[in-house]
């Protein structure tokens, strides 16, 4: 995800990075207890349905593949074989998306008060 809209979530709702034990110390917070309490309500506010961490993951692999080679990004996913990066995660997308999915980020930036780069 870019930059910009991990600002916007951070402005659009609470976003703890850890929780605070009985005992004081910090601990991570957990993956259900981040999707339930930071990104389904994020992604609401933003007007987005049906984000989850698959998703986000998908999204980070794409974004990788298009600055790296597959053997990097098979490493950066944690994947035996490259042909699953490949055929699930290193997908090449038209110039036409890019140009929607750019738009759509200057608006939900807008929405959020963020300027764009």
């Amino acid at each position: 995800m870019p930059a910009d809209f991990m600002q916007a979530c951070r402005k659009l709702t609470v976003f703890p990075a850890s929780r605070r034990r009985e005992s004081g110390s910090l601990s991570p917070i957990g993956q259900n207890n981040y999707r339930n309490r930071v990104l389904k309500p994020t992604a609401k506010n933003a007007g987005i349905s049906g984000l989850d961490l698959l998703t986000l993951r998908r999204t980070c692999a794409t974004h990788f593949g298009q600055k790296a080679n597959t053997k990097d990004t098979q490493a950066q996913m944690r994947h035996a074989d490259p042909q699953t990066t490949l055929k699930y995660y290193q997908q090449s997308i038209p110039e036409s998306v890019k140009s929607a999915a750019v738009a759509l980020e200057a608006e939900i930036l807008k929405k959020a008060k963020i300027r764009p780069r």
